[in-house]
């Protein structure tokens, strides 16, 4: 892990971050600088800063972490299906383990690559003819796991409405800092919607959206400090799990929005490297209840390797 360090002089006064630290010349090219802003790896006076045209003034503390493995894996876009990804298929459905990094849907700024063009480009190379897709859930970009897509309109209405009623009994692990207080414990609060400027989401004391979220404690090393805890969500707030881990001093292992304090300094150097490419937080499964003559269909997404190895590095056991 490489950590740079600079305090803005009167020169860079009211400059842009990026151009900010290539005048103050700390070896470093402005696009390598923008990759380490874009991935989280930047703190403009102790906060998290992913936005290279904020403006810098003078006195500003800057501190740029990263390592040049994680760079590497973060600017991997060339994102493929292949025959393991497929988890489920039936004329109906199709699930997908999708990867970190991989955008659920499209958007007005990250329109060329997401899970239902990576997956009809899959069915595309096996010829024949491609269904119509219609995603009915949401992951956070760096949130892995499976994902669900219909085939057609009836079976995406009947997904959406289900995951509506809170029928979807789903699954996650997340790789934590700190260790709970107890085994099995829930948080239940009002979250707000996710603020324009900052990306991020609240705990609000009155207002917002009820959201709710059961814990397990899998596995926990101590000399750590570090936990793989199971997660049921309830509703489905935006980062509905990452907040309310955060919330409960249980941040996730590399989020780059939330949990900006955590350190992790009782963790090996090979494994600290595996916490700069993407967040550890897997949809591990999804249960959908009675949707074949009150038949139960379970889903299971195996860890993507990066989440697996921080695991084994770690000595978390996971089941």
């Amino acid at each position: 892990m490489k950590v740079i360090e600079v305090v803005i002089s009167n020169s860079q006064h009211e400059m842009r971050l990026d151009l900010a630290l290539v005048d103050v010349d700390i070896g470093m090219s402005r696009r390598k600088i923008r990759e380490v802003i874009d991935v989280g790896g930047c703190y403009v006076n102790k906060k998290r800063m992913r936005i290279a045209s904020r403006k810098v003034y003078q006195g500003d503390k800057v501190r740029l972490e990263f390592s040049l493995e994680g760079l590497k894996q973060a600017k991997k876009q060339d994102f493929e299906f292949k025959a393991e990804d497929i988890l489920y298929e039936d004329r109906f459905m199709v699930a997908v383990n999708k990867p970190p990094g991989l955008v659920s849907q499209a958007t007005r700024t990250q329109s060329l690559v997401h899970v239902e063009a990576v997956l009809k480009n899959y069915y595309k190379k096996l010829g024949g003819k491609i269904p119509a897709l219609t995603l009915v859930h949401r992951l956070d970009k760096e949130t892995s796991g499976v994902i669900l897509l219909a085939k057609d309109n009836k079976t995406a209405n009947t997904l959406m409405e289900r995951f509506r009623s809170r029928e979807m009994q789903k699954t996650y692990w997340a790789a934590v800092k700190g260790i709970p207080s107890k085994k099995k414990f829930k948080l239940k609060c009002q979250l707000s919607a996710i603020n324009k400027l900052s990306g991020m989401v609240s705990v609000l004391a009155s207002g917002g959206k009820t959201s709710e979220t059961s814990f397990n404690q899998i596995s926990a090393n101590d000399e750590a400090q570090i936990s793989l805890i199971e997660c049921f969500p309830k509703t489905g707030r935006s980062h509905q799990i990452r907040v309310h881990l955060d919330h409960l001093g249980l941040p996730i292992i590399g989020d780059k929005r939330y949990g900006n304090t955590q350190k992790l300094e009782r963790i090996s150097p090979e494994a600290l490297t595996k916490t700069t490419s993407h967040h550890l937080l897997h949809a591990r499964q999804i249960v959908i209840p009675n949707i074949d003559q009150g038949k139960s269909i379970s889903i299971t997404a195996p860890l993507p390797p990066i989440f697996e190895d921080f695991l084994k590095m770690t000595d978390l056991e996971s089941k």
